[in-house]
């Protein structure tokens, strides 16, 4: 079994969510962390809980929720 590799949110916390998930397909990642709270108070947080219309937009092809 080859083993699979995962790109963690604070590698590049400056990436909204859909920019890291572009990027970890690039670099051909097999999954993406992703960090909708902030890691400290006042830190960066991506909400998307929060935003019906990113979350109803159609996954890529090699993009799966789990």
């Amino acid at each position: 079994m080859m083993p699979s590799f995962s790109l963690a949110a604070l590698t590049a916390l400056e990436l909204a969510p859909p920019e890291l998930i572009d990027v970890a397909a690039a670099c051909g990642y097999d999954h993406v962390g992703l960090r909708l709270l902030p890691a400290m108070p006042g830190g960066v947080a991506y909400p998307l809980m929060e935003d019906d219309a990113a979350l109803r937009k159609p996954s890529r092809g090699w993009l799966r929720l789990v």
